[in-house]
């Protein structure tokens, strides 16, 4: 029962539309509870505290409900305007106030009684402090409530901003990759070879159709982002044929590790510009991956040339594949991911990725 009632306290403050309604009645009742407890050490009696306490909270409620109506009407002006009429609001409904409780109090407490302007004053007052002390609250906590949905859409288009900036780095296919393609699928259908042509764009349909289709904020199981590029390399392989050596090794622990979608597919392609197709012989790409600790370990290499500038600088590397997969690592994982780019032995360029090793969780049925 006690963790219903904070669940829905905490629900009640995080919704606007019940915040005001919870505090001021929370407050109103606290202020009860003090002024029923000075009447205990005055010796007010029980008449008091039946009567004069009850209709102190209903009235001080009340009073508290009209100068908010006020208050959210003048919330827009500048702050100096806005304030000084706040003040000014405050003492004319306390003055109100007072003049009810004293009328109250009368009826309810001591009908021989009569007050004087002294006694008008002292009650003032207090009460004025009262009513100062709600309108201080009111107003941090209004201002608490504006910096908090002011914070929450700073968040919502900081992640809107990055999720557009990644949606826009992994839409950033290399177009030589589809002209290349295309004009591979013509030759073959101008060389009457079909059957070649049409396995060519079937590959070429399946590998655009899911490059498009798949949130690029999702992350995929690693053998699920396999299966995608052995779809492209298949396309490649048509261009270069026996040119074209891929080797592929997986650990079993890492099959399932969650990575970026398409985040390989740009590094396999610098490979195939670079050691591939400048090479008479063709090459040979190789790719693993396994789990280390709480890490995904891949490797993307080959055996052409290489890149001198990606070992002494990184982010000096050429084509805007290389630039947008950093770009990607750095905008999902930040500091909890390296990436570096060496000289693989005896000759090529070797990429090395390490990532947070994340599997997706499986859901337990009852």
């Amino acid at each position: 029962m006690l963790s219903s009632f904070s669940s829905t306290f905490k629900a009640a403050l995080t919704n606007q539309r019940y915040t005001f309604w919870l505090l001021n009645s929370m407050g109103w009742l606290g202020y009860g509870f003090i002024l029923s407890g000075t009447g205990f050490l005055w010796s007010k009696g029980s008449t008091f505290q039946l009567y004069q306490v009850p209709y102190s909270i209903l009235t001080g409620f009340l009073i508290s409900l009209m100068m908010r109506f006020f208050y959210q009407r003048i919330w827009h002006l500048p702050g100096n305007q806005k304030f000084s009429l706040m003040f000014f609001i405050t003492i004319i409904f306390t003055s109100a106030w007072v003049l009810m409780l004293m009328y109250g109090y009368q009826k309810l407490c001591n009908p021989e009684m009569q007050f004087h302007i002294y006694e008008f004053i002292g009650w003032f007052k207090f009460h004025f402090f009262v009513l100062l002390s709600w309108v201080a609250l009111y107003a941090g906590i209004k201002y608490y409530l504006m910096y908090q949905e002011e914070h929450r859409r700073s968040m919502q288009a900081e992640s809107m901003a990055t999720q557009a900036q990644l949606k826009m780095l992994r839409y950033q296919l290399n177009p030589h990759f589809l002209f290349n393609t295309l004009n591979a699928i013509s030759t073959l259908v101008l060389e009457k070879e079909t059957r070649a042509a049409n396995n060519m764009l079937t590959e070429l349909s399946k590998f655009l159709r899911y490059s498009l289709e798949t949130d690029p904020m999702q992350k995929v199981p690693l053998m699920q982002e396999i299966a995608v590029l052995r779809l492209y390399l298949n396309i490649e392989k048509v261009r270069f044929e026996d040119r074209l050596n891929v080797v592929i090794t997986i650990d079993k622990e890492a099959e399932n590790a969650l990575v970026p979608s398409l985040l390989l597919q740009p590094l396999i392609e610098n490979s195939i510009k670079y050691a591939i197709s400048k090479s008479e012989t063709g090459g040979t790409i190789t790719i693993s991956a396994k789990a280390f600790a709480d890490s995904l370990l891949m490797e993307i290499a080959d055996d052409g040339p290489g890149i001198q500038a990606t070992v002494d600088d990184p982010r000096q590397t050429t084509g805007v594949g290389l630039r947008n997969f950093r770009n990607r690592l750095e905008e999902l994982y930040g500091s909890e991911h390296n990436c570096s780019f060496t000289q693989a032995s005896p000759h090529g360029l070797k990429i090395s990725i390490r990532i947070p090793y994340e599997i997706k969780s499986q859901e337990i049925t009852p």
